[in-house]
């Protein structure tokens, strides 16, 4: 059995097959600062679908960078990944967490510099929404 997410367990080998999560595959391929490419040659295969597992992202203007492809989750939804960020309302520091995570808050204007690389799906119109 090959390690997870290392592509050069496989030796080499066209017909290998190794467990790999897409956005591990896609942060190795956007050459993210600190993510090592254990790609070793290793591709990624089709899954279940014809869909591509990987798209360039579509709305980034500082590069261009592979990621999990929305028509991939969208043909092949077990495959769907999510991003939660809960907060009780009733919690004392509320305001200033909601300021982080909300609509204009930091992560949600900087979803792309933070996400994107790492080979997540732009969140698009849900950042910061209470039901995606």
């Amino acid at each position: 059995m090959s390690q997870q997410n290392d592509g050069r367990t496989l030796q080499g080998d066209p017909q290998g097959i190794a467990p790999y999560a897409i956005t591990k595959w896609a942060a190795q391929e956007n050459e993210v600062p600190g993510i090592r490419d254990l790609r070793g040659g290793a591709d990624l295969g089709l899954i279940v679908t014809n869909v591509a597992d990987t798209a360039v992202a579509p709305t980034v203007t500082s590069g261009q960078y592979q990621v999990l492809n929305p028509a991939f989750t969208a043909a092949n939804p077990s495959f769907a990944r999510f991003f939660f960020n809960a907060v009780r309302t009733a919690d004392p520091n509320f305001a200033a967490l909601s300021a982080i995570f909300g609509p204009g808050g930091y992560l949600c204007t900087n979803q792309d510099a933070l996400l994107v690389p790492y080979g997540n799906t732009p969140l698009g119109d849900h950042c910061g929404s209470e039901n995606p």
